[in-house]
């Protein structure tokens, strides 16, 4: 799909897709979505997978752009019968804190905006899926991208693959992010999906309440950005509490520096650092009066039940 802007000014926001049975009536309901950002007097290309009402043959297809108002003529199209997995968007979780918000420090593209807040070291990006379709494997990778402008975008190595069963039951995908790893704590995060033999995505449909949301501006919450709920948009505040230093029981004090851990003991043991993930990275035997510094990437640990932060 080619999207033409022949405005003045970059268009950034949500188009949706309709579809029906012909070329007068169509679904309310959008049965596919692509947040755009389109440069003045410029095209863009897009690939959209949707799912649509009529099984096969000939429907019809709309698109709205994020006010509701259709952008397109109505399109002909012929739709194919398909035994690969077809996946609908069934819930979206976060960590963030039912009715807080980050007033202060959140700008989208310069305007200042009441952010969803995290009163944690990380962010949780969690999609529940049910397949519709085939049995079969798809892969996806989860994202965090920078908020604020869309400058910066991280994804964890390459695609990870799941096998996808047809027997109605539900699975979850997450991905955690914390500032530490990223270097911004106002993060958007998203997901990627497509079949293991081709890049036609197997996330054709959503089925859940307040799809749509709305990320509002402090000065007039009259007016914001209009986001799918695949894209979250939060604010990692911290814990109230520093965690980058944690006293533990029998006089242990554990420290995130740069680039290390510190480790002060009192008696001999040995501690074990985890990953944020549950991954075993060392293990530190310690004996009474020892200072113990090791080096790791920047990042959250768990030590001694604990979450520790290096940077």
């Amino acid at each position: 799909m080619e999207v033409t802007n022949n405005g003045n000014e970059d268009y950034i926001g949500l188009i949706t897709l309709h579809s029906g049975r012909n070329d007068q009536d169509y679904n309310n309901t959008p049965g596919g979505d692509c947040y755009i950002s389109v440069p003045a007097h410029s095209t863009i290309t897009r690939q959209i997978t949707i799912l649509v009402e009529v099984p096969e043959g000939d429907f019809y297809l709309r698109v709205k752009d994020d006010a509701g108002e259709e952008i397109s003529a109505p399109q002909k199209i012929t739709a194919e019968m398909t035994t690969k997995p077809v996946l609908v968007l069934t819930n979206v979780e976060t960590n963030v804190t039912p009715g807080d918000y980050e007033t202060e420090n959140a700008f989208r593209f310069g305007n200042r905006v009441k952010a969803p807040k995290i009163n944690d070291d990380y962010a949780l990006f969690r999609y529940k899926f049910k397949n519709i379709g085939g049995a079969g494997k798809v892969q996806y990778f989860i994202y965090c991208e920078d908020a604020s402008d869309g400058s910066k975008k991280y994804w964890k190595g390459g695609y990870k693959q799941i096998d996808v069963p047809n027997d109605g039951s539900e699975l979850y995908v997450e991905e955690t992010w914390s500032p530490a790893e990223v270097g911004f704590n106002f993060m958007m995060g998203g997901i990627e999906m497509s079949y293991i033999d081709n890049n036609l995505s197997p996330l054709m449909y959503v089925n859940m309440e307040n799809y749509f949301y709305n990320l509002v501006l402090v000065e007039d919450e009259s007016r914001g950005y209009r986001l799918p709920a695949n894209l979250q948009i939060v604010y990692v505040a911290g814990k109230p509490v520093g965690i980058d230093h944690v006293e533990t029981t029998g006089g242990k004090a554990i420290t995130g520096g740069e680039g290390e851990i510190i480790i002060r003991a009192d008696k001999a043991e040995t501690v074990a650092i985890y990953g944020i993930d549950g991954r075993l990275v060392h293990r530190v035997s310690t004996e009474a009066g020892d200072t113990k510094r090791v080096s790791v990437p920047a990042g959250i640990y768990i030590v001694k039940g604990a979450k520790v932060v290096v940077r």
